[in-house]
């Protein structure tokens, strides 16, 4: 379950109202069950498309920055001169794209201060 409009139980009223367990206070909870509108729904599959995006580009950026630093000895196994990766600004606080760029493209130590600017 992703989010609270995914299953179509009811919200659990916790106002501190009657639940003397009739039917009536089951259908007033599904009543009370707020879902989504159109526009809700659309900003969220743009923000899951905006970060797809997002971790492409960026994993494209820098495994081209990567590949530059690394060179080949005579048919023996690359060396890369640079394991470690160090980020800054505000694209750089995406924790899902960080631990893809950590995980994917092999880096040794992952750097990224607190502060954005």
């Amino acid at each position: 379950k992703r989010y609270d409009f995914d299953t179509p139980e009811p919200i659990p009223d916790y106002t501190g109202g009657d639940n003397d367990g009739n039917a009536d206070n089951s259908e007033q909870q599904q009543d009370k069950q707020q879902r989504p509108t159109q526009v809700a729904l659309d900003a969220i599959a743009l923000a899951s498309r905006m970060q797809t995006d997002l971790e492409t580009v960026a994993m494209d950026f820098v495994k081209h920055f990567k590949d530059l630093t690394t060179t080949t000895t005579m048919g023996k196994e690359e060396l890369s001169i640079s394991t470690n990766l160090v980020l800054a600004g505000g694209v750089a606080l995406n924790s899902v794209l960080n631990g893809r760029l950590s995980r994917e493209l092999g880096f040794r130590e992952t750097f990224i201060p607190p502060y954005p600017g």
